[in-house]
């Protein structure tokens, strides 16, 4: 594995230890998604957005990817994930 994709793992597996429930429902509801919208964005369960902010899981490696590639901007506006925008 090369640099560049172990240092993008790294900071992935930190997201996830580090996943804000209240923070990434604030940026659902700044969008003006449900649940279910949200869901149906990022082509997961409405049931999957639920357990994350209930606190009862968290993201996938692969859902937290998916987030960044859909919000990235709006995710260092909202200070959701800014521990990743840091190198």
């Amino acid at each position: 594995m090369d640099k560049s994709n172990e240092h993008n793992k790294c900071m992935l597996e930190f997201m996830v230890k580090r996943f804000d429930k209240a923070a990434f429902q604030h940026l659902r509801e700044s969008h003006k998604l449900s649940q279910e919208g949200l869901s149906r964005e990022l082509d997961i369960s409405g049931h999957t957005i639920y357990r994350w902010e209930a606190g009862k899981a968290k993201p996938s490696q692969m859902a937290v990817s998916a987030i960044i590639q859909k919000y990235g901007q709006e995710i260092l506006n909202d200070n959701f994930y800014v521990y990743y925008m840091r190198e």
